[in-house]
């Protein structure tokens, strides 16, 4: 492990925040998706077509 042969003893630390860092991205970059597939749905509406609206919907719900 990297960190024992710098520091000299075993520590989960990097993991650790390596770990929740990567909790974070994933979070935000499912908060995008469904902004986009929200945003996407809501301009199809506007343009009339409400059953590929409701289909790009049904779609985000099957991602989540």
């Amino acid at each position: 492990m990297i960190t024992k042969a710098l520091l000299g003893y075993e520590s989960n630390f990097f993991e650790i925040v390596t770990d929740k860092l990567k909790k974070v991205y994933k979070s935000v970059e499912r908060s995008f998706v469904s902004f986009g597939y929200a945003r996407a749905a809501g301009e199809l509406a506007r343009m009339g077509k409400y059953e590929d609206a409701k289909r790009v919907i049904m779609h985000l719900k099957e991602l989540k």
